[in-house]
């Protein structure tokens, strides 16, 4: 449950909805420079269940780009728990990326991947996407499998930094009620007052619901007194505005994506009488 993407959210919302003169944020002014400013805290934080099977998750298309950096001295990818696959082959030339199928930045799956559809730095070298043979500082990528073909052989130290898009994952729903705090600071009663009733009406329900996707059932519970606050000085003043409110946002999960396989287990029942006939099942 991450608090700050509600903060972060209603930051951006109300940077763009009050005066350009105000400061939106969430670390508290201390020079009277500083003001007008609005500073958004959360308190009170509940988690709330997701009803029947837990908290819902579903299967998602189009182009979720994804980064990744690779350690060339270590060139493995560690699972959750703790198992590792190698990622380089022995001559340093085949690397399979985490994620397998890719698709272009729009979403495009057919064809050759389109120029920015995957991106393979190291340091200021950025790699060449080829279709044919790679040369010297160029890759091919197979879209289907993930697998990146360098013309040389990779270094053993220094990082390479991967960036593409894969086009199915996972989503995970997060949803969770919290009191949404706005400290509003201003010189003097007028100018505060009249700061106060903008952030007042820029998180009236009708206006978020469109400008704030996930929050809703924002009900306004707290308008306190004007008052001088700790710090700046002057004529400074300032109010609390405090709403109870719901918010939910989405997690993208690549479990493997096709990537690297951890491994396969396999039960074999032949029929009575019959023998077992010989199989491979292949590790990458």
């Amino acid at each position: 449950m991450l608090l700050y993407r509600l903060v972060d959210a209603v930051v951006t919302h109300l940077d763009a909805a009050l005066p350009a003169a105000t400061q939106v944020g969430s670390a508290m002014p201390r020079l009277v420079a500083e003001i007008p400013a609005v500073v958004l805290s959360l308190a009170d934080a509940q988690p709330l269940g997701s009803g029947v099977g837990g908290r819902p998750r579903g299967e998602v298309g189009g182009a979720l780009a994804v980064r990744a950096v690779i350690d060339l001295a270590d060139p493995v990818w560690r699972f959750a728990d703790g198992e590792a696959v190698p990622l380089l082959s022995a001559d340093r030339r085949t690397l399979q990326l985490p994620w397998g199928a890719l698709v272009d930045a729009d979403g495009g799956d057919a064809g050759p991947l389109a120029s920015g559809a995957v991106t393979l730095r190291r340091g200021a070298l950025v790699y060449a996407l080829v279709e044919a043979a790679p040369g010297p500082n160029q890759v091919r990528v197979e879209r289907s499998s993930g697998i990146a073909v360098f013309g040389a052989a990779l270094p053993a130290s220094g990082s390479l930094g991967v960036e593409a898009f894969v086009g199915r994952w996972e989503v995970e729903t997060v949803r969770f009620t919290a009191t949404l705090q706005a400290t509003v600071f201003a010189s003097g009663a007028a100018a505060l007052e009249l700061l106060s009733r903008q952030v007042a009406d820029a998180m009236s329900p009708a206006t978020v619901a469109a400008r704030v996707p996930g929050l809703s059932q924002v009900l306004p519970t707290g308008w306190s007194a004007m008052a001088p606050p700790e710090q700046p000085r002057g004529n400074t003043l300032a109010r609390t505005l405090a709403w109870q409110c719901r918010y939910e946002y989405e997690v993208p999960s690549i479990p493997t994506a096709g990537g690297p396989i951890r491994g396969v287990a396999v039960a074999l029942s032949p029929r009575p009488g019959a023998a077992p006939e010989p199989f491979t099942v292949a590790r990458s």
